[in-house]
């Protein structure tokens, strides 16, 4: 048998992914709104409104809901964004760090 190591990368993004959080800025941005009026309207605080549009904290189910009635946008698509951020990021982390597969033959 022939072992033959190699190194696989996830991905082949250049560039990091960004967070829903961004979409988020950008249609308050678009209505007019600051991170406080959302914060307001959604019930919460502006410190975790600014953690999601950074990135750090995760849009949970019910935020998504409260989005979707204040922003408009359905709350399957801020889900979806979000899925999509975790995996893209998860990947650009892999990426960095080189995984040694053996194939054996």
């Amino acid at each position: 048998m022939t072992s033959v190591t190699q190194k696989l990368y996830p991905c082949d993004f250049d560039w990091e992914p960004i967070p829903p959080g961004e979409t988020i800025s950008e249609l308050l941005e678009y209505y007019g709104l600051t991170q406080k009026e959302l914060a307001e309207r959604t019930g919460y605080s502006i410190k975790q409104i600014n953690q999601v549009i950074l990135g750090n904290v995760p849009i949970s189910t019910e935020l998504a809901v409260l989005l979707e009635r204040v922003l408009g946008t359905s709350a399957e698509c801020w889900k979806q964004l979000e899925a999509n951020y975790q995996i893209r990021k998860a990947n650009w982390q892999a990426k960095k760090k080189p995984i040694s597969l053996q194939l054996q033959y």
